[in-house]
């Protein structure tokens, strides 16, 4: 292997400074250098030498021997860098050109990296309705190209986009399966991004203690990888999450660290100058905060630049500055601005903060009339508020409560905030929360209370709301609902377990005398938070009429709960930005998109002219499916459709078989048989595999072609038959031709027409309309029901080569509905063994007892995957049961708890 090989192998698994050393050593002319400066280029943007790299890649567009394959990279690696200093509309205008460049020269994976990024630019400044088609469109070409990494590219920017919406249990799930589809074949710099996603999905979720052993794995692969943009990603969140438990001065650490890794104007750096504001912000440095907001908005080039994710919170960080110095005019106007950037970006999440602010706003200066109006716009948005948010709601009304003079009532909504920070594990929200109480000064004359009764009903309403619009936050959902439980008096004792099958179950919030009750009555429930988590409440009742009666009406609560939350998981999978395919064909045309769809209408415009068509593909590709569409859109749509197998005959009986024959014509002919083109009369005949038709009987073919007529066997006479021929053959018969197999008057009088099917290895994106098609085809053949196809199963089928084309996905995709349970899922190792081995990437190391590792594979990431799966292996056999899978390993508990936590299991 030649060094620039080596390099380019090297970069294709993300091990940027290895390849940039390797490539140092490589002395080419011609192309091959021209090569050799566009990978340099490509690995100096990674390692954040930007000037270097931009240097490379304009000479080699000013190069008038450069190729338009080389300069379409070039054109998206300089997309990249003018993204990352700001230049955001140059940097479109880059990506545009590199993808029309790329489709001039069919290099789909540049062609495929312009759209990812066009897709992540539109996402962020012109909201996700206008990103849809984009991801559409990435995903097709990823599809067509069927190449791991660039599919698992595609799910990580995907991940990416749909975090910052909001989405996080799609965000996690595309980050994970990234992840996977890399698994057999490591790339370093799409395994720290996506790490990178999930440690930002587990921040988002308080999940603290997972986000730090996930951020630390992403910071560790990052550098060895050398990629300067997800170390700054992964340090920044590293940054986050301290910033969230209350440790501020390594979170300034983080930040620091984070834009020191890869300095720039643009909204990656932007993003921790803002993080960095909101500490000084929350520590009362008012000037420091700023000084750092006035160092983001010189690097704004263009008022649409605000509407990027970073920009847009740090408009909001800005607003909280200007209300919390006093200048709340000011403040007023930069909150509608934030307001206007969130509608446009389709942010309902920000709008909801931004509205929170300017509350306080108008409440502190007494404008109750508009603060009223304010919650009551809120209403809507509360349902799709996560945990941390909705804390701030609780605090806000406390603020405005307490304000007012209302005690009683403000108290006990500052109290639901601190809770909710305090089961959230956010320090930082309680801090902010007590600065946000203090500033709420009321007079002690004003002070106003309600009835106890009248309140307590009013609390009691709010904390099963509450409960309701946190229940897929399972610690919080859990304290609320033993609190609610707990003060009816209708029970000795409730305790909640969280069960998720990748943990020990865990105790998170209890009530109540634990020891046995006789005269009690011990209940369960379960309540669904997520795909993978529920919590198990289990309580001891009161054996009294009232009792009962509440217990009944907490059951009809927590039934609801499980009814709002698939609901919500539904809804969220709508609003996914992943594409979903619709079945938009018949039952017998299952035809959705690419390739096919335009050769069927490209079919159908000649279907109505009475012309001899030709299709040629290979075995299996569909050639019957579209002969019967031309039928179909033809004249003779109501007349016979007769489709003939030419090999399926043995040759002496194929003249009969076609032309017919009489009684008594040859041996064995005991009645009068019409033949296949008298029984299409005034329709369609199919003749399949027409280039296995004997020398001998092709003169036949070609003079009932010609004239309409033919002579069956036995008969003195011709008989005129109007018959339209439509002939299909998987040969190449121009090579027939001139070897002297095929007469060539034939070939020209079936060959007017030629419509030619690609294999389904070249048309890939049409794989998960067929599948659909199939799996609903086959449930209802088999009554499973509805069954459903996980992500992560298509992406495997959509990797395979299919040699037997369509009617190898058919057979597949039968097999794997007939042995399923009704309505379930299709999970990749219902996949076939013979699909799953034929590439490294589609061996499921979770079927059996061993795991391939290709042996040119570096050693350390090589091991670190087999104990990955080795470890994953035990926990899964012994059932999560650390000790039993630690003894099964040979090694000691504490070695296995520090082995999860090294490699993130």
């Amino acid at each position: 292997m030649d060094r620039l090989e080596h390099a380019l192998q090297l970069e294709r698994s993300g091990h940027f400074i290895l390849a940039l050393r390797e490539l140092e050593h490589v002395s080419l002319s011609g192309d091959g250098k021209t090569d050799a400066q566009v990978l340099k280029a490509g690995l100096l943007e990674r390692l954040g030498r930007h000037a270097q790299s931009r240097a490379i890649a304009m000479s080699v567009l000013s190069s008038r021997n450069a190729s338009a394959r080389s300069r379409a990279r070039c054109e998206c690696i300089l997309g990249k860098l003018d993204r990352e200093k700001g230049a955001i509309h140059q940097a479109i205008e880059r990506f545009q050109k590199a993808a029309m460049l790329a489709g001039e020269t069919v290099d789909l994976q540049c062609l495929c990296w312009a759209h990812l990024f066009l897709m992540l630019i539109v996402s962020q400044r012109a909201g996700p309705e206008a990103a849809t088609p984009l991801v559409s469109r990435a995903r097709a070409t990823a599809t067509k190209l069927g190449e791991p990494h660039m599919t698992a590219t595609l799910h990580m920017f995907v991940s990416q986009m749909e975090a910052y919406r909001g989405l996080l249990d799609s965000a996690d799930r595309h980050a994970t399966l990234a992840l996977e589809l890399i698994q057999e074949s490591p790339n370093l710099w799409i395994e720290a991004l996506s790490l990178n996603t999930r440690l930002a999905v587990a921040i988002l979720t308080s999940d603290y203690d997972r986000a730090l052993k996930i951020g630390e794995r992403a910071v560790e692969v990052a550098q060895e990888s050398g990629a300067a943009g997800p170390l700054r990603a992964c340090l920044g969140n590293l940054g986050n999450l301290n910033y969230a438990i209350g440790d501020f001065d390594r979170a300034v650490d983080y930040f620091e660290r984070a834009l020191a890794a890869l300095p720039s104007e643009g909204e990656n750096a932007n993003a921790n100058l803002d993080s960095l504001a909101k500490i000084r912000l929350t520590q009362d440095r008012l000037a420091e905060c700023e000084s750092l907001l006035d160092r983001i908005d010189t690097t704004i080039r263009d008022d649409r630049d605000w509407r990027l994710y970073p920009h847009r919170c740090a408009a909001l960080t800005r607003a909280q500055l200007l209300v919390r110095s006093g200048r709340c005019a000011e403040g007023l106007e930069q909150i509608d601005f934030v307001l206007e950037l969130a509608d446009r970006s389709g942010d309902p999440l920000l709008s909801t903060a931004a509205m929170l602010v300017k509350a306080q706003a108008l409440g502190s200066a007494g404008y109750n009339r508009e603060v009223v109006a304010i919650l009551r716009r809120l209403s809507s948005s509360l349902r799709r508020l996560p945990a941390e948010l909705y804390a701030e709601y609780e605090g806000t009304l406390a603020f405005l409560l307490l304000h007012e003079g209302k005690e009683a009532h403000g108290e006990w909504h500052r109290s639901q905030a601190q809770k909710l920070h305090e089961q959230l594990q956010n320090v930082r929200g309680s801090m902010e929360l007590a600065h946000t109480i203090r500033r709420a000064v009321w007079p002690v004359a004003a002070v106003t209370r309600h009835p106890r009764d009248a309140w307590s009903t009013s609390a009691a309403l709010q904390t099963i709301v509450s409960t309701i619009l946190n229940s897929r936050a399972p610690r919080i959902a859990a304290a609320q609902l033993v609190d609610l439980i707990e003060s009816t008096g209708s029970v000795y004792s409730v305790a909640v377990t969280l069960v998720n099958p990748d943990r020990p179950p865990e105790l998170v919030a209890h009530a109540g005398n634990n020891q046995q009750h006789t005269e009690g009555t011990p209940l369960r429930y379960s309540v669904r938070v997520s795909d993978d988590q529920e919590l198990d409440v289990s309580l001891v009742a009161r054996d009294d009429v009232e009792s009962v009666a509440t217990l009944n009406a907490v059951d009809s609560l927590i039934e609801a709960l499980n009814e709002i939350n698939a609901g919500r998981a539904e809804r969220d999978r709508r609003k996914t930005l992943w594409p979903t395919e619709e079945l938009t064909f018949d039952e017998r045309n299952p035809v959705v998109t690419g390739h096919m769809r335009e050769t069927m209408v490209f079919a159908q415009r000649v279907a109505r002219a009475t012309i001899t068509v030709l299709i040629t593909g290979e075995s299996g590709t569909g050639k019957e499916i579209l002969a019967r569409s031309i039928h179909d859109c033809s004249d003779r749509a109501s007349k016979p459709f007769v489709p003939f197998n030419c090999a399926s005959v043995p040759p002496h009986l194929l003249e009969s078989q076609l032309f017919g024959h009489r009684r008594g014509a040859f041996t064995g002919a005991d009645h009068d048989y019409l033949g296949v083109i008298r029984t299409a009369r005034d329709g369609t005949l199919f003749l399949d595999e027409i280039g296995e038709l004997s020398l001998d009987l092709q003169p036949k073919l070609l003079r009932f072609l010609e004239s309409g007529e033919i002579s069956p066997l036995g008969e003195p006479t011709t008989s005129l038959v109007n018959v339209r021929i439509v002939a299909a053959t998987n040969r190449n018969l121009e090579d027939a031709v001139r070897e002297g197999r095929f007469r060539e008057d034939l070939f020209y009088r079936i060959n007017v027409i030629r419509l030619s099917i690609k294999p389904l290895r070249e048309r890939r994106d049409e794989i998960p309309g067929l599948v659909s098609h199939f799996v609903t085809r086959a449930a209802k053949a088999f009554q499973k029901g509805h069954v459903e196809v996980a992500e992560e199963t298509m992406e495997r089928l959509l990797l395979y080569r299919w040699p037997g084309n369509v009617r190898q996905l058919h057979n597949e995709i039968s097999r794997m509905v007939a042995l399923v349970e009704p309505n379930a899922v299709l999970q990749p190792d219902m996949i076939s063994d013979e699909i799953l081995s034929a590439l490294p990437l589609l061996r499921s190391a979770g079927r059996g007892q061993e795991i391939a590792v290709p042996l040119h594979d570096k050693l350390m990431p090589a091991l670190r995957r087999v104990e990955r799966e080795m470890i994953a292996a035990a926990l899964r056999e012994h059932e999560g049961k650390v000790d039993a899978a630690a003894k099964a390993l040979g090694i000691s508990r504490k070695g296995l708890y520090l082995k999860r936590q090294r490699l993130v299991v």
